[in-house]
């Protein structure tokens, strides 16, 4: 819901407020009771309008995407990111070296080792560069 639909339909609650607080079921005219009703059906339609805006899954900022059956019928998208972002949250800080140095800690220690320090694409570019320089 944008600024002028959020302001439109502020308006028009506030417009159903004023008439609860003046209204007086038992000596109230037709013509009053139809204003409010016409008031009312405004506010409906805007209340509808802003609905429509978050789509199925109840996301303004993917309100054609998919549903997450895995995140109780959340946007897919969404879960998709917070998933991505968890998962680099908890990710072991991972050292930056050359290449050489990465070849010497796979010498000394190990591939895991070196995977667990490094990281695995990092390993991997030092294996192929180690296997290129010993041949």
């Amino acid at each position: 819901m944008n600024r002028s639909e959020a302001s439109d339909l502020g308006r028009a609650l506030h417009v159903l407020g004023e008439h609860g607080d003046r209204l007086a079921l038992l000596v109230s005219t037709p013509e009053q009771l139809d204003e409010i009703l016409r008031d009312l059906d405004r506010a409906r339609r805007l209340l509808l309008t802003a609905r429509a805006t978050f789509g199925p899954t109840g996301c303004q900022q993917h309100p054609a995407g998919p549903v997450d059956p895995a995140a109780d019928g959340r946007c897919l998208l969404c879960a998709q990111y917070e998933r991505a972002g968890r998962l680099t949250e908890q990710a072991p800080a991972i050292e930056e070296a050359t290449v050489s140095e990465i070849c010497a800690a796979i010498a000394e220690q190990g591939q895991e080792a070196a995977e667990n320090r490094f990281g695995p694409r990092a390993v991997a570019r030092a294996v192929l560069h180690c296997r290129k320089a010993a041949a």
